[in-house]
């Protein structure tokens, strides 16, 4: 594994972790917001060791995976589209009051987010 690619998929990992503590204490924003960010490293950590390349500096999920050229199995382009919004939204204390301050609001985001990482985590594993 290529150096920079560790550092990523480090980060990656702590991000999750993070996302996960924030949904245990019900800190639904930060959740969401660290849900986003371990998908994003994980698929420039992918980008950087299996394309050779630096990603491309965006927090849009949908063209990382495009520049993977990675499918996701369980998630469509339009669930990984609404990841990237949601990013963004939970930036400004307006909109992440708005949109995410209830479980319900926010659990399908963090499934989504969950199982686009753990999928791209597990292509690590076999390569």
């Amino acid at each position: 594994m290529k150096k920079e690619t560790k550092v990523w998929i480090d980060q990656a990992e702590d991000d999750y972790k993070n996302g996960r503590l924030l949904a245990k204490s019900k800190s639904y924003w930060g959740a969401v917001l660290f849900a986003q960010q371990s998908v994003e490293k994980i698929i420039k950590a992918y980008i950087i060791e299996f394309k050779g390349v630096m990603p491309k500096k965006t927090h849009r999920i949908e063209m990382l995976l495009k520049e993977a050229d990675i499918v996701p199995e369980k998630i469509t382009m339009k669930q990984a589209e609404e990841l990237s919004k949601a990013y963004t939204y939970v930036r400004y204390p307006d909109m992440n009051r708005r949109f995410y301050t209830q479980k319900n609001t926010t659990q399908i985001l963090l499934v989504v987010a969950e199982d686009l990482y753990l999928w791209v985590r597990k292509k690590f594993e076999n390569n």
